[in-house]
């Protein structure tokens, strides 16, 4: 098992380590399934775009969690093998599997509090959107992130050459013309 990968336990001494050294939490929560490298351009972006001294906490939903929200086909890597994948990449500093129930499990909320990040990262389709239509999974996140005094930062997915839609599983996999 890489070392990278901690529990909840874990999550107030990651906290105490970075705030000592002067860095800054960036959160970055996923189901991080059938990777891409839409999932890479995310993390590294949360390491090198958003904060100085970045400490990369990647959050891993856990099979439960990812079932419910994206369906009884996902996901098709178990979350140990995702959670490891994630590891295993070199600008992601801790990776935790969130196990939480309900919207918890959506927004990581106990990860959240046990953690304290200064920024919580989401990747959107379109940002423009968030003030006036924001979708739900993102008002729970907002929700989180305002409780707990962290910085909400959305940004748009880069869409591959000649895609209208952002760089996702969901969508490589065709799902999201399935549900149409």
């Amino acid at each position: 098992m890489n070392d990278k990968i901690i529990t909840y336990d874990d999550l107030p001494g990651v906290r105490s380590q970075v705030t000592e050294s002067g860095g800054t939490i960036v959160f970055v929560p996923g189901v991080w399934d059938n990777q891409h490298s839409g999932h890479v351009d995310h993390l590294w972006n949360g390491k090198h775009l958003f904060a100085k001294n970045a400490f990369v906490v990647a959050a891993v939903g856990s099979d439960r969690i990812t079932e419910e929200d994206k369906g009884v086909d996902r996901p098709s890597i178990h979350e140990t093998d995702r959670a490891e994948f994630i590891a295993d990449i070199p600008f992601v500093d801790r990776v935790v599997v969130c196990t939480e129930d309900g919207t918890g499990g959506r927004t990581c909320e106990k990860l959240v509090e046990a953690l304290q990040p200064d920024i919580y990262l989401i990747a959107v389709d379109d940002v423009r959107t968030l003030d006036t239509n924001p979708p739900p999974y993102f008002q729970e996140k907002k929700k989180v992130c305002d409780k707990y005094g962290v910085t909400l930062i959305a940004y748009n997915r880069e869409p591959p050459v000649g895609e209208a839609k952002g760089f996702s599983t969901t969508h490589l996999l065709g799902l999201d013309r399935m549900a149409a």
